[in-house]
């Protein structure tokens, strides 16, 4: 503005050509470590959970209150519902199973709750007796009462059949009932519809049969067994057309908590996919610093590749191990020509005290500093991950690329080498046209049986120590598709 005195950088310097202060070096990383310290013990969601704790019970001695709630540890909250035709009761039961949670099926909730004589207990056993519904304010307030019990509050739950509409749900959240996961299972309407209307029940024990997957070998069963009304085309289509207009807001609802798996697989696939998404914590509007993703792997988990793909896709810098040894013996210098030799060899084998000041300077790299890192090729043991540690290196998610060894061990000893250009062809992926090329084709030494065997043995002995100093390490089939593993590892960033 005219006539305004100039602005004075901190300490009453002005600011350099250009009008951008820097902020120096030791004062920027205090703030950096401060900010990690903040995030990796979550200070802002301790926070965060104590004033929303305040708001929902609303004491009469806040401090006392939050004193007690201190003492309390986290558990699993967890909501499933899915399309027609899905088993969310087996998955319900599973999650229950492997947490140690409360199942909570809304639907039987008023047996439960008349036999322990609650008031809404008793109410709903009237309506039942009398040949009416429950009405869902009802259902409502039993399953408030449930999940509000010391079994629930102690060990966490799981819920089925609520809420299964908007208003159920913005009923659930304003109550204060927060779940920290919601799992849909998806399955596409045309499939769900095919299911619904091939079901077919025998009377006899009223056992379920589907005619496209599962029809019973005894004759007899298959001769009494009956076409229910709710399973004809016209009442499947109400039904999926229902669900499709509830999903919809739920799904709006709870966004921030939201996992959607495939309900097209079997129930134990499904169930597998589940399981690592269950979690005790709350979703969080805490501010959250630089992506700091780490990518471990044995021979053939393709981290690098992965690296470049997250990095062009989030921003982060991917930081290879291998790439900075490489890079640093092409230089016509002492280090360099020093270097050189563990170029040819593999990465796991490279010493420590050669690889990690590598590491370590280029981490320090105001771009990785700023965009944050994905991480391949350090620490190969149990050792460099100390190493990392003890240097102030935080991450933030550790994610373990799992190839097994029967498949890592194929892929490998398929690889061929063209030793005129050096290109590396695969069958899977990348194969020449010419045949002339096809024809000189040969196997790396690198990828014999016998290196490829050495290599995974070697994987399998560091493994277990390495893992182990990443107790919070997710795990990723690396089969999957490039783009399918990017998408499922957007969280980290």
């Amino acid at each position: 503005f005219s006539g305004s005195r100039p602005f004075r950088a901190p300490g009453g310097g002005r600011l350099p050509a250009g009008g951008r202060y820097r902020m120096p070096e030791d004062s920027f990383a205090t703030l950096e470590t401060q900010a990690t310290y903040a995030e990796h013990h979550g200070v802002f969601q301790l926070f965060e959970g104590l004033l929303q704790d305040l708001l929902i019970h609303k004491p009469d001695d806040p401090i006392a209150h939050l004193i007690g709630a201190l003492g309390q540890t986290a558990v699993p909250r967890v909501i499933v519902f899915g399309a027609p035709s899905t088993d969310t009761t087996f998955q319900c039961k599973s999650i229950a199973s492997s947490h140690s949670l409360v199942h909570v099926a809304a639907d039987n909730l008023w047996l439960e709750a008349s036999t322990a004589g609650t008031e809404t207990g008793l109410a709903a056993k009237a309506l039942k007796d009398a040949g009416k519904d429950i009405p869902s304010e009802l259902t409502q307030r039993m399953v408030m009462e449930k999940l509000a019990s010391p079994e629930c509050s102690s060990r966490g739950w799981v819920l089925e059949g609520f809420p299964s509409a908007a208003s159920e749900a913005h009923a659930m959240l304003t109550s204060g009932v927060l779940p920290t996961r919601v799992i849909e299972i998806a399955l596409d309407e045309a499939e769900a519809k095919r299911r619904l209307v091939g079901r077919r029940v025998d009377p006899v024990g009223n056992v379920v049969y589907n005619g496209h997957q599962a029809p019973p070998v005894d004759p007899e069963v298959l001769a009494r067994l009956v076409h229910r009304v709710e399973d004809t085309e016209e009442r499947v289509l109400k039904r999926l057309l229902s669900y499709r207009y509830a999903a919809r807001p739920m799904r709006a609802a709870f966004a921030q908590t939201l996992v959607t798996v495939d309900g097209a697989r079997s129930n134990d696939a499904i169930a597998a996919e589940i399981a690592p998404t269950i979690t005790s914590a709350m979703s969080s509007r805490a501010p959250r610093g630089a992506p700091r993703v780490l990518l471990l792997g044995g021979p053939a988990a393709g981290e690098e590749e992965l690296a470049d793909g997250l990095e062009q896709r989030y921003g982060a810098i991917a930081v290879s191990a291998a790439r900075l040894l490489k890079a640093a013996a092409t230089k016509d210098t002492a280090t360099g020509r020093k270097l050189l030799p563990y170029t040819v060899g593999e990465i796991w084998d490279v010493p420590s005290e050669v690889l990690a000041p590598l590491v370590l300077e280029r981490l320090k790299g105001e771009d990785v500093r700023r965009k944050g890192f994905v991480l391949t090729g350090f620490p190969n043991n149990a050792q460099q991950a100390k190493m990392l540690k003890n240097a102030g290196v935080w991450v933030r998610q550790a994610v373990l690329l799992d190839t097994g060894a029967k498949e890592a061990a194929r892929k490998l000893t398929e690889a061929r080498f063209d030793p005129v250009t050096g290109k590396q062809y695969h069958p899977d992926a990348f194969w020449p046209d010419d045949r002339n090329v096809e024809a000189r084709l040969v196997q790396h030494p690198r990828y014999s049986a016998a290196a490829v065997e050495a290599a995974l043995a070697s994987w399998e002995e560091r493994k277990v120590k390495l893992l182990a100093a990443y107790p919070e390490l997710l795990t990723e089939d690396a089969t999957r598709p490039a783009l399918t593993l990017e998408e499922r590892l957007q969280p980290c960033f």
